[in-house]
């Protein structure tokens, strides 16, 4: 059933029966209350999950978009500062032996938090903003932070402009493949693949919010298994991502997380927007409005409904270490909208990254990718934390040196997101590439991924191709 569906019915959370949420948008109510509350943990690690459930006697026809119900948790750190940390809208599923999602349950809210501080913590109010207006719900519930070790989020070094560092000042070294997507079904594949990478020693990966086989977007066309259609997002899909990131933290794999992609929004390159549920073809359906695929970038409902979908990521995943960064999109030059405006397109980046930074409180990096030039309106924005370029031609170890030292003008890290041009029946030619490619971009203050992990690296075995260079880079502090 439909998260919609469900909202047009008396559900029941925590013995507490809600009113249907249309009445109760409708009509004046009384201001939403806390039903019940938990927390996962009294003493939670350094850089660890802290996550606080609770249940409200207020349900609302779609709680992922903010201009219908917007909430908050402040936590006080042990330094006294606050920090406002945003919650979502959860529902909890079982995988079934088809790796299908089933049993959907336990609907209530959460909000995840990684201390960065030893000591104390105390969450004192939950904020919540809806029809009744702002409505401040006081709590004293605390938890201590421990030591552990882990690493924490991944910054940019301060004393050189072209490397990255851990929390814990520990120098990040990026060492690995794209794994954009998994044709089967369920998460064991995910999981299979991050720990043969772990093994070997690699830390980097970029995965693609997509629709591709059973999905990892959070919103497409209804027509496809757990979908809902524009602004209305998966729930099924977010308890998959779960587990993702889960796995990515088990093997302390650090992800791009590439929240769209090009043929998304475009009519010619990887073209799907004639499946897209923002087109207009799909009003009746799925709620589409936009006339062409150019106009996701301009229009202000297209934009307004983007950034509640990127806040939703931020406050689900927004904790973990294992987002390296938000990649706002994939070869975004390739988009209708690049080929008609694109003043338009730099613009929506400006925005959408200023956007991210102004909600996300653990201050992930952010990027986009493209082609390898003109593209300074991306790389020059003080909201763009790091140049991403993609590169499929011959010549990689020259490439890669005239690409670092063109790009690292801007003064950030330089990452070679995607390369990888070779004959891939030819193992002994794709090895090559791979070992020239993962080795020159370590060696120019960058770092580069194959782009053929399914096809290539997981057809031939080429994990043993990451091995040296990991044992070669560990104990490195490039940036002293």
């Amino acid at each position: 059933m439909s998260i919609l569906m469900k909202n047009l019915l008396y559900i029941t959370i925590s013995s507490v029966c809600l009113i249907p949420a249309f009445a109760a948008e409708q009509f004046e109510t009384a201001p939403p209350q806390v039903t019940s509350i938990s927390q996962n943990t009294e003493a939670v690690g350094l850089y660890q999950k802290f996550e606080l459930t609770f249940t409200l006697s207020e349900n609302y026809s779609n709680p992922f978009d903010t201009d219908i119900v917007d909430i908050t948790v402040t936590f006080t750190k042990p330094d006294g500062n606050d920090v406002e940390v945003p919650a979502f809208f959860y529902e909890e599923y079982d995988e079934n032996s088809y790796g299908r999602y089933v049993n959907g349950r336990s609907i209530c809210w959460k909000v995840r938090f990684a201390p960065s501080q030893i000591g104390t913590y105390l969450i004192n109010r939950i904020t919540i903003i809806d029809h009744n207006g702002t409505h401040e719900i006081n709590q004293e519930i605390t938890f201590t932070c421990i030591e552990s070790d882990e690493k924490g989020i991944v910054r940019l070094d301060s004393r050189n402009p072209y490397y990255l560092r851990y929390d814990n000042n520990e120098p990040y070294i990026p060492i690995g493949h794209n794994v954009a997507w998994w044709n089967e079904n369920g998460t064991d594949q995910w999981e299979d693949t991050f720990e043969k990478m772990h093994n070997v020693g690699e830390n980097w990966t970029r995965i693609w919010m997509t629709h591709f086989y059973q999905g990892t977007t959070l919103e497409w066309r209804s027509n496809k298994q757990y979908y809902d259609g524009v602004g209305v997002f998966s729930l099924p899909i977010a308890w998959r991502l779960d587990r993702i990131v889960e796995s990515c933290e088990q093997n302390r794999i650090s992800m791009q997380l590439t929240l769209q992609h090009h043929g998304q929004f475009s009519t010619t390159v990887n073209p799907n927007w004639d499946d897209n549920p923002y087109n207009i073809t799909h009003a009746a359906s799925d709620g589409g409005f936009l006339d062409d695929a150019a106009d996701f970038f301009t229009d202000a409902e297209a934009r307004r409904i983007t950034k509640y979908k990127y806040r939703y990521i931020i406050a689900r995943w927004g904790y973990s270490g294992a987002v390296l960064a938000w990649e706002l999109f994939n070869e975004v030059q390739y988009t209708d909208g690049w080929k008609n405006d694109q003043a338009s397109v730099v613009d929506w980046h400006d925005e959408m990254a200023g956007y991210i930074k102004s909600i996300d409180p653990f201050n992930h990096l952010v990027t986009t990718s493209s082609d390898t030039s003109g593209f300074d309106g991306f790389w020059c924005q003080d909201n763009i934390d790091l140049v991403q370029v993609h590169y499929y031609g011959s010549y990689t170890i020259s490439f890669f040196d005239e690409a670092f030292n063109r790009l690292s003008t801007y003064n950030k890290p330089v990452i070679m997101g995607e390369f990888g041009d070779f004959n891939r029946t030819n193992q002994d030619e794709g090895r090559l590439v791979l070992h020239n490619g993962i080795w020159s971009a370590f060696h120019v203050n960058s770092g580069a991924n194959l782009w053929w992990w399914d096809s290539f690296i997981e057809l031939y075995d080429c994990y043993d191709e990451f091995a040296a260079l990991s044992v070669y880079a560990e104990g490195e502090d490039p940036a002293a």
